[in-house]
Parts: C-alpha cells; structure tokens; sequence
C-alpha cells in the first residue's frame, strides 16, 4: 500500500523502493504459510428423500464365484438380510470372508448363485471401494473431468470450481492432469463423484485408504452424524467406534448381527467366545467319552448294543454340527527375521530437492532442502496432508525415483523391506501361492512343505494355498506381499499404509509385534491408534519440509499445541509492539523537533517486517452448542430478603449481612471482589446448598439453575466411557428418548466426538471432562446459569 501511495512522484522513489527491497527480502525468506492451508476437506452428501421399507432385502442369498472349485463349497450362504435407511453399520469379518463380495452382490455387481437380492425402485447407492479411481481419466484436469462426465447437469465452470473445493481439490491442482495427482487427491475425486449423484444408501469399501489423517477426522466425524444409510468396511478400529451404531460380522460363510459401536462389538465376541469355547470343550469331551466308551466294548455280543446307541449319539451331533472352538479366525502371526544392525551413516538425505518431471514449474519442488538421516533404533511415522509428497519421500529412499537436487545414499549393506498400495501388482493372479513362492524364489531351493508352513504364518493355510491368487481377497494378497518382505530379510522396513485391506484382528496383531520392533521402521499411516501404539518419532510433512517430534502421535499433538500457544503469545506481543510504535509515529504529526523520533520508530518496525512477523495460530472450532430453550420465568425470580450468613451462624462472624438482592431474567451478572470475599458461597446461597443464618432466600417454582464449579467434574465416573456415562444417567422413559446416534451427534456439539466417545472419562483430559459438565447442563434445560469460572481447563478457542 506504501509503495502504490509513492506513484511516479520522484521524491518517493527512493523510499518505494527501499520498501520494494524488504519485500524482496521477504519473499526470499521464504513467507510463514497460514495453519489453515492443510484443513481442506469439509463437503456434505446432498439431502435426498429417505426411502420406506424395504429397501434392500436379501433373502435366501447363498454365492460362489464361478470357476470357484465345488469342494470348497459356497463364499456365503443362507443371507437373511435388510437395509435399515437409519442405520450405519460396519461389516466386519477376516480376510476372504465375503465382505467386498456381500456389498458386491448389494450394487448388483454380482448375482447370487441362490435366493435373492431385491432393490428398491427408488435406491441410489454410492459406492466407494479400492478400485474406484480407475474410472478416472489419468490424462484430463480434473474439473475438464467432471466438465465432461457430467455433461448433462449444465454446471459452469466456476460451479464445479468450487465443488471440487470443498474436496481440498483447488487453486492449481483443478488444472493438474489427474494421473499426477497423488492416491489420496485421487480418492477425493471419487467422493465427489458419489456426491454428484445423490445417493441414499452409502456403501463405503476402505473409505479411509490413502486420505490424510485430517480427512480421515474429519470423515469420521461427519459421517458420525450422517442420518441416511451407511454401510461401512473398515481395518480402523477407531474410524468404526466413531461412525457406527451396528456390526455385521461375516465368519463361517454366515452374518451375525450386533448393535453398538466396535468396542461394544469386541466386548460382547469375548463373552460369546468364552460361551463358545465352553462349550465346544464340552462336546469335544463328550465325544471322547462316547468314543472310548465304544472302543472299549470291542466285538462283545452283549455290548454291542450300547456301543450302537452311543455311535448314534455321536452321528447326532456331527450331524446338527459341532460348536467350533472360536480361535480359528486368528491367522496372522509373523516375525521379520534377524539381521545384523548396520552403523550409521545408514541412509543420509544431502540438500535433497524434488519435483516430478512435467510437473509445472511454477508449483515450484514438491520437496526442499531435506536434511534427514534414518536411525537403526527408531519406529519414526511420516505424516501430513495428501500430496504433501510421504510416498514420494519413501520412493526416494529406495531408489524408485531420484532427486532434482542433492544426494541420497544408501549404506552398502542396507536391505529396505517395502510396503505399499501397489505392492500387489507383483502377484502373479493366475498362480497358486505355494507355486508362486517356489518360482519366485527359486533360489532358495525350499521343498513344498516349507513354504506351506512359511505361507501359513501370514493366514494363508489349507486351501487358500492352491487357490490362485486372482481369487483371493485384497487383504490376502496384502499378506502374500509381507511374506515376500520377510523373506528378502529387510533391516529397514518402509510401511506405506501397511494396514489398508488387513482385517482388523491382523492389524491389532500387527500394531502389537511393531510396538516391540528392535530395528529400522519407517511407517505412513492415517490410523492415530496404530501411530500410538507404534512410533517412537513423529515427522510432520508440510510446505514441501520436515518438522521433527519424539514421542507418538499424542505427544506429537500436544508438542504441536505448545508450540502454537507461544506462537500465539509472540504474535500478540509484536502486534501490540506495532500498535503501539503507530500510535507514537501518528502522535508526532509533522512537527520538525518529533520527526526524528517518528523514523526512529519507524525503522523499528521496518526491520520487526523485514525479519518476519509471527502468525497468528487458527484452530478448528470443535466446542460448538446453544443452551436450549426453556419459559422465561417473571419476576421475582430469586429474591434475597435482608440475608446474613456466617458458617457458623454467629452475627460477629458473618459474611454478609443484611443483603437484599434480585434476579433479573435478562441480565448478565459477573461477581468481583477478593479471595474470600464470599462469590461462591453466594452461588451455594442460590442454589439451597447453604441456608441463610438469618432472612430468606426464596426461589420461583419454575426455577431451574444449571451450576458449573471447580468440582463439577467429581459427578462424572471415571471408569465408564462418555457414551455409557451418558445412556446410563439419563436413561430412555415413557417422555424421554434418545438413542446412540442422537448422543453421539449431541456429545459432538461439545467437542467430544469420534473415539473420545468411547475412551474413558478418567483417560480425558481435564478440558473435555468440563465440556461434559456443560452438555449435563444443557440436558437441564436451565433458565438460569451460575458459573463459576467457567473458562478454567478450556482451550482459548473454545474459551473463545
């Protein structure tokens, strides 16, 4: 504004072009990039209309793919199942039990062998799974995409601007060829693509798979309040106790049905399994006992009809089917093998630059200046936002790509383990396991039996091994690619989402053998839980550079919180430094004898803009509620007529003494004085916590006061979660109803969203415990507030 101001007129030449050089300088510096640029994925699936029953219902459905071999029998069988439009249910099951195969045979996809599936005349359904970016063209920009694909709707191009915005495709990723945008900018595109076409029913296959963390929060939470259909397949156990109020589990080719999120889910399969294995121990004994009781009458004549009766007894049984011990599905256990540690200098980044060839120039390098070493003893996660380049950076480390500037070396013993979303293309689809592993290392002269026991470690046993691997599930061959890792023998690991298509039982089996890894480990993932169980370094990716932090995923965000609050405290300083340097400039007006000071002044804040003012920190708004409404209550209200009080009742040592003092129903009252003045014990007065030694205090029938204090918190139990504290305490009655979906969408309105609602209440922190304190309140429906200090253990934005 300075420079535009100075014109042509020469006289001001030289100062335009001072000010045009510290701007220069500036620049050069680099500029401090605003917090808020990451936050770049918030859209909302259109309103449609909800559909009556039924809308999907399944019946009789048994399937087997065609080609399947006949003795394996059917995929699933005898489906009794229906679509509720209230309902978000996640289906859950292990690796090659039929759950892509089931959501298959919803979109018609496929057919089932028996019975039938039946659609509601009016259902749209949007289905998002691993294969959906293939209907992209990788040549065409993604808004010239979405200009020709939906050609129909007559949307100009601003309109679609701003719809891929809200997907965090903007600025000039709108007119990058989408075969150069990374797997998680791809994955938006296909969000927006279902959003387009206004479905009812949400069939959401790995919707987690390649977003960033942030997207992945932001996901959860939005879909945690989504009020139409919601059919869900996830590895996260966090992602499915933040959305889901069902579980389907698919085991044993047949469903079973749970009501709750995925913690309640695991609960009650525990007491399940205890019942089962009790049990199926029970008639495994029985059977012994009859078998040996058989065995022992050998071919006497006279017990020969006693051995027949038990033999029945036993054909009985085998024919209703036997209980099965419920340890058959835990398949997955592993461990990488030994290998000698090696000494650094392992893996040293040197001024490392990168940008991909043909990417546009003025985007400038994905990638700068990267100073990084890799440390033998460390489990270290990449994080940040998609595109921000963690696979790129894991491609530089094995060589895959090389860098625009810099060096990177690899230690001459280093052997790197790599997984990633497209380790799978290695797989020949049309071979068997056991003939795959023996051709493609051929070398290592193992016999068939080896590699069937060596296969059997990663789940793949019986006839899974001569199945072809076309045939298996993803989350299979995700588990042929880790024991191909294995044999290779890696000492640094480079796990680029290792958890996408794993069954949850293999992931929480994976996090724990990981958490207790003594060697190199380089992981990206967008599971916060899998993070905290695992890492020992945090590296935040962002603006092309790397920030360091020790400690997991929650110490890295509360390190990140510290930072920002002395972030916050700087820039307030300099601002207020400048405020008060301006006022001082303008107060010398253009007396001759003040000028001097006034450049003085001025050259202080030159140089406090030359070396670059500190930002201010923004934060998501996450505390977010009203009070509800309630009658206004006429006066008077809560009167105090000619009130004393002392604690011990004694006139020499009251407290107060002859107050009178009303409540008005539109006022806003603060309460000042000293310590000890007596504020609280004024509120306990109010509210009949302290009878007043002499006068009265009287309160208006339809009075109801809702109190926050220090100790509010005390009323919570420590040992229940939020949602079982809350279901519990206000429980359904004749005049009051409220199911888990409608609590999880009012306890968010307080900031306690997603895995919060299932953690503890004496594992939160002291802020959110007060935010509950609040949403206790409001279920009051108080028409009067006495809060004392309200604000303490709340975070300035929520303060705020």
């Amino acid at each position: 504004e300075f420079i535009a101001s100075c014109g042509t007129y020469a006289d001001k030449m030289k100062q335009a072009n001072s000010k045009q050089k510290i701007l220069d300088k500036m620049e050069a510096a680099g500029l401090t990039p605003s917090p808020k640029a990451d936050k770049t994925f918030e859209f909302s699936f259109p309103e449609c209309r909800k559909l009556p029953p039924p809308v999907l219902p399944f019946k009789e459905v048994a399937f087997s793919y065609p080609g399947a071999d006949p003795a394996d029998g059917l995929l699933l069988k005898n489906l009794e199942f229906g679509v509720d439009c209230d309902s978000r249910v996640a289906l859950v099951g292990p690796n090659g039990a039929g759950k892509s195969t089931l959501l298959k045979l919803m979109t018609g996809d496929v057919e089932p062998t028996r019975g039938s599936v039946s659609r509601h005349a009016g259902l749209r359904i949007g289905r998002y799974h691993q294969h959906s970016v293939d209907v992209l063209d990788q040549s065409q920009h993604p808004v010239d995409f979405f200009l020709s694909e939906y050609e129909r709707l007559k949307r100009p191009v601003d309109e679609w601007r701003g719809f891929l915005g809200k997907f965090g495709i903007s600025g000039k990723l709108q007119t990058t060829k989408i075969g150069l945008l990374s797997d998680g900018q791809k994955s938006r595109l296909v969000f927006a693509m279902i959003c387009v076409e206004k479905p009812n029913l949400l069939l959401l296959d790995e919707p987690t798979n390649h977003l960033d963390l942030e997207a992945c929060v932001w996901l959860e939470g939005y879909l945690a309040k989504y009020k139409k259909c919601l059919i869900l397949v996830s590895h996260s156990q966090d992602f499915l106790n933040g959305v889901c109020t069902h579980i389907v589990r698919l085991s044993n080719k047949t469903l079973s049905y749970y009501t709750g999120d995925y913690d309640t889910f695991t609960k009650t399969l525990e007491a399940d399994n205890v019942i089962q294995q009790r049990k199926h121990d029970k008639e495994q004994a029985d059977i012994k006992h009859l078998r040996e009781f058989i065995a022992s009458c050998g071919t006497y004549a006279d017990k020969m009809k006693q051995a027949n009766s038990k033999q029945k007894i036993l054909d009985k049984m085998e024919a209703a089917g036997l209980t099965p011990s419920p340890k058959a599905d835990k398949t997955f256990e592993f461990s990488f093998p030994e290998c000698r540690k090696l000494p650094p200098p392992v893996l040293p980044f040197k001024e490392v630059a990168f940008s991909y060839p043909g990417a546009d120039p003025a985007d400038g390098l994905l990638l700068k200046n990267l100073e990084f070493g890799v440390d033998c003893d460390s489990r270290v996660a990449l994080v940040g936002p998609n595109g921000a380049g963690k696979s790129t950076l894991l491609k530089l480390m094995t060589g895959d790509v090389e860098p625009t500037r810099g060096s990177v070396s690899r230690h001459a013993g280093l052997r790197i383990g790599r997984y990633h979303q497209h380790s799978v293309d290695v797989l020949d689809q049309s071979q068997h396991p056991v003939d795959f592993f023996l051709s493609e290392y051929e070398r290592l002269k193992r016999p068939v039996d080896e590699w069937r026991g060596f296969l059997g470690k990663f789940g793949i046993s019986g006839k899974l091994q001569t199945t072809k691997i076309g045939l298996l599930s993803d989350g299979q061959k995700s588990r042929l690619v880790f024991a191909m890792i294995c044999v290779e023998k890696p000492n640094l690991l480079l796990l680029d989402e290792p958890t996408n298509h794993l069954d949850l039982e293999a992931c929480v089996w994976l996090e724990g053998y990981l958490a207790k890894y003594k060697k190199c480990l380089i992981l990206v993932s967008h599971s916060q839980d899998f993070l905290n169980g695992v890492c020992t370094h945090i590296i935040w990716m962002t603006q092309g550079t790397l920030r360091y932090y020790t400690g997991n995923y929650d110490t890295y965000v509360k390190t990140v919180r510290d930072d920002e609050t002395v972030q916050q405290k700087k820039h307030e300083k300099e601002q207020a430094d400048i405020k008060h340097l301006k006022e001082f400039i303008a107060s010398c007006g253009t007396y001759a004898n003040a000028r001097k000071q006034a450049e003085s002044k001025q050259k202080i804040i030159d140089k406090m803009v030359a070396a670059g003012l500190t930002p201010a920190v923004t934060k998501e708004k996450t505390f977010s509620f009203r009070f509800p409404e309630c009658s206004k209550v006429p006066p008077p209200v809560l009167p105090f007529d000619n009130v004393s009080f002392a604690y011990d009742g004694k006139p020499e040592n009251y407290l107060y003494k002859d107050l009178d003092f009303g409540v008005d129903c539109d006022s806003r009252i603060a309460l000042v004085g000293p310590n000890g003045a007596g504020k609280s014990t004024l509120l306990k007065l109010m509210t009949g916590e302290l009878t007043a030694s002499k006068g009265s205090v009287t309160r208006h029938p339809a009075l109801l006061i809702g109190k926050y204090h220090q100790h509010s918190v005390e009323v919570l139990d420590q040992n229940k979660t939020v949602l079982e504290f809350f279901m519990e305490h206000y429980p359904n009655t004749m005049t009051f109803k409220r199911d888990l979906d409608e609590w999880r969408g009012y306890l968010g309105r307080y900031g306690v969203s997603g895995r919060q609602q299932t953690t503890l209440i004496g594992e939160l922190s002291e802020g959110q415990q007060c935010r509950l304190i609040y949403a206790m309140i409001c279920m009051q429906k108080p028409n009067m507030l006495l809060l004392d200090e309200p604000t303490n253990h709340l975070v300035l934005s929520a303060c705020v």
